[in-house]
């Protein structure tokens, strides 16, 4: 069945585009639109979307002739673009005075200029009309337009190609021609007595080799010991230590203990490569070793965080089982979007993986659309898959914020954001107060 026209409607912006088109710079709406229908649509990363997108609007620009900065910069601009779209949708079911404020000024903002110009365009650009268009297309609205392609400019500039094309084979002629002629009066002139000494050179250049293979073969190899431990292991992840930071201090505790580092496996990669190993032996010693045949309660609530290898946030989903006794992580896999029939999936793949489907009894979640939905709500999902019906237990936290934000909103208003100054003044004369006598 085909998408109605509200479901492919992205907010704020409308419907996608494919491309960019019109006779103007793109604008963010126009870039947006584009952005949308490649990440949305197409399924692709949001590096790789705004990457593609970025793409066309370089061609506009080389069109009107404006020098551009760097790909990786605008692709960097673009990807900013998104986070504060997504930081406004994440709140747009508040009706605060500041909310609306950001919503309108982004708004207004979708229509004007996608700017993308060096930071020394108007100074690089020689022709007038260039530097003047480009102040248009800076202005609200985008004024202006690009005309016709200008045939007096292009016809000069192709000379101008083909007079660099001519001066090139010229000079690749003339460096020809000087090599053939060296050679030659080389060739006239060569002695016998300059042979012998052309070979006595060449013994030289010989024996300085062979003394430099023989030095580099008592060069000290890499060492061979490895130096991590798991429990080792286990505390560079729990300081939050990189490879390459690792790698300084490991070295350093050698030294000082009198260790020869030549002697053990210390740089970034073999440590990288231990690390992992000791990762994934806990991960699979800890699903062995999990047994268990009390009744579990499964938890889970997603979260929005920066991915691991870029700087575009992603959906990651926290899996944990409790019961008599037991709190066991399960795991925290990636999604591609936060809807109730992925995260039911993700909850079911894991429960599977740990082979404790018949011990879940309860399910802990919050109170969001996607988990208590009567159709594709997690919670409907992940008793049809278990085959078995499930005590609900919604998170009391998202319960009581429910009935807090009635009785603040009653009591002093709608809050304009998180920081409260009632609040933050009694926070801070907290210190001052005598908490054993209060009215």
């Amino acid at each position: 069945m085909a998408d109605t026209r509200s479901k492919t409607q992205i907010w704020l912006l409308g419907h996608e585009e494919f491309e960019i088109t019109g006779s103007k710079l793109p604008s963010y709406r126009q870039v947006l639109k584009v952005f949308f229908h490649y990440h949305k649509t197409l399924k692709k990363t949001i590096h790789e979307s705004s990457r593609l997108v970025i793409k066309q609007v370089l061609q506009f620009w080389k069109k009107a002739r404006i020098p551009t900065r760097l790909e990786k910069h605008a692709i960097q601009k673009l990807e900013s673009l998104y986070d504060k779209w997504i930081k406004l949708k994440k709140n747009a079911s508040r009706q605060t005075d500041t909310q609306k404020k950001k919503e309108n000024e982004f708004i207004e903002n979708l229509e004007n200029l996608f700017d993308i110009a060096h930071m020394d365009a108007l100074m690089i650009m020689k022709i007038k009309e260039d530097r003047d268009f480009l102040l248009a297309q800076r202005e609200k609205g985008r004024k202006g337009c690009m005309g016709q392609v200008d045939m007096v400019l292009a016809a000069k500039e192709t000379r101008a190609i083909k007079r660099k094309i001519i001066s090139e084979d010229k000079k690749i002629r003339s460096q020809l021609q000087e090599k053939a002629l060296s050679k030659c009066v080389h060739l006239e002139k060569l002695s016998s007595s300059e042979t012998e000494d052309e070979g006595e050179i060449y013994d030289a250049k010989l024996m300085k080799r062979q003394d430099k293979f023989e030095k580099s073969a008592h060069i000290n190899k890499r060492g061979t010991i490895s130096i991590l431990t798991p429990s080792l292991a286990a505390t560079l992840d729990r300081t939050k230590l990189s490879d390459r930071k690792a790698t300084f201090v490991l070295a350093s505790i050698a030294q000082s203990l009198g260790h020869d580092i030549n002697n053990y496996k210390i740089n970034r990669s073999s440590i990288h490569r231990e690390r992992e190993l000791f990762r994934c032996n806990i991960a699979t010693k800890l699903k062995k070793e999990f047994r268990t045949s009390v009744i579990l309660v499964v938890h889970w609530d997603g979260k929005l965080l920066p991915d691991l290898t870029g700087k575009e946030r992603i959906d990651r989903l926290p899996v944990i089982l409790s019961g008599a006794g037991i709190n066991q992580l399960l795991g925290v896999p990636k999604l591609q979007f936060s809807t109730g029939e992925l995260q039911a999936a993700a909850v079911i793949k894991l429960v599977e993986d740990w082979g404790v489907q018949e011990q879940i009894g309860a399910m802990c979640f919050d109170t969001t659309a996607s988990n208590t939905g009567i159709k594709n709500g997690a919670c409907i999902l992940i008793e049809q898959k278990l085959q078995k019906n499930l005590l609900h237990l919604a998170c009391r936290h998202h319960i009581l914020e429910l009935l807090l934000a009635c009785a603040f909103k009653e009591c002093i208003g709608i809050s304009s954001g998180t920081d409260v100054a009632l609040f933050k003044r009694f926070q801070q004369q907290w210190t001052f107060m005598n908490k054993a006598k209060y009215v």
